[in-house]
């Protein structure tokens, strides 16, 4: 016949603790890894986000100044339509 394993009450508590602190740290894992930035009302990943934190990085002053993502020096950039009202309205957001 089995032995029954008993717990003392610290033992039950301590593993109830272990439990609860596992689940909110598997909890905030999940959020963290789909947590998307948003910046400009853009979300990341998209094609006016990349305008948008391309002009704040490179601390553009001008509209004229988004048209050097079009350089081939810059060829990751997709400089569409959206990209360009993306770095367009950063310059908006910038201005007093």
């Amino acid at each position: 016949m089995a032995e029954k394993i008993l717990f003392s009450k610290f033992t039950k508590y301590f593993l109830v603790i272990i439990l609860l602190f596992s689940a909110i740290f598997i909890i905030f894992c999940q959020w963290y890894i789909t947590h998307k930035n948003i910046a400009g009302g853009y979300i990341e990943g998209s094609e006016g986000y990349s305008g948008y934190t391309f002009a704040e990085y490179n601390n553009f002053t001008s509209k004229d100044e988004c048209e050097y993502a079009k350089d081939p020096a810059f060829a990751e950039f997709k400089t569409g339509q959206e990209f360009m009202e993306g770095c367009h309205k950063y310059l908006k957001d910038k201005s007093p």
